[in-house]
């Protein structure tokens, strides 16, 4: 923990749980696409990025690459 209060990622620590709605996950599933590891959607094509995880997680993505 005091690796990931330091790193700026402490809060992670705290997640406990996650309400993962079933219906969801299978339409993500359904509609990803391998070959470019995007989501294909009737409007385009989309892809989950790092600052998508960082704004829905509270994560900061700034400075020093931490490595295990």
């Amino acid at each position: 923990m005091p690796y990931l209060q330091f790193a700026g990622f402490g809060d992670v620590a705290l997640i406990r749980r996650f309400d993962l709605k079933a219906n969801l996950i299978s339409a993500l599933v359904e509609r990803w696409c391998t070959e470019t590891h995007t989501f294909s959607m009737p409007c385009g094509e989309f892809t989950i990025t790092l600052e998508d995880v960082a704004m829905q997680l509270g994560l900061r993505v700034v400075g020093a690459v931490v490595t295990g």
